[in-house]
């Protein structure tokens, strides 16, 4: 169960690691720049040597992980230190993981602060 939260962790990083700029920015036009949650939510695929994780990462902080159809962990989200950083309802301990470039095909790895690095994908 932690190295799922810990894999769901690394796609939320990913995601923010990839910020966009536009005219709007320049102006210092905050109405038109996407927030960082705004930017990093949606859905992210995790392949792991138990099976792929489907993760969905929500604009109100708030994160859900499948695998199979089942519901693995939920919880929420945040970024800290630079850090992406997922918080489950359960009594597992927070996980903070570091988002590494993202690849042309939208790959990267995230790294938790403790254990292996894991490839996450964003799938939209």
């Amino acid at each position: 169960m932690k190295k799922i939260t810990v894999l769901c962790g690394l796609a939320v990083l990913a995601a923010c690691s990839s910020p966009e700029s536009n005219d709007a920015d320049a102006e210092g036009d905050a109405s038109a720049a996407p927030s960082a949650v705004s930017a990093m939510a949606g859905s992210y695929e995790i392949v792991t040597d138990d099976g792929t994780i489907s993760s969905f990462l929500a604009e109100d902080g708030s994160y859900i992980e499948s695998m199979d159809g089942d519901i693995v962990s939920m919880g929420s989200w945040r970024e800290e230190g630079g850090k992406t950083c997922f918080d489950p309802t359960t009594d597992e301990p927070p996980m903070c993981y570091t988002i590494g470039d993202i690849g042309d095909d939208g790959t990267f790895t995230a790294t938790p602060d403790e254990g292996d690095p894991i490839t996450v994908k964003k799938v939209d």
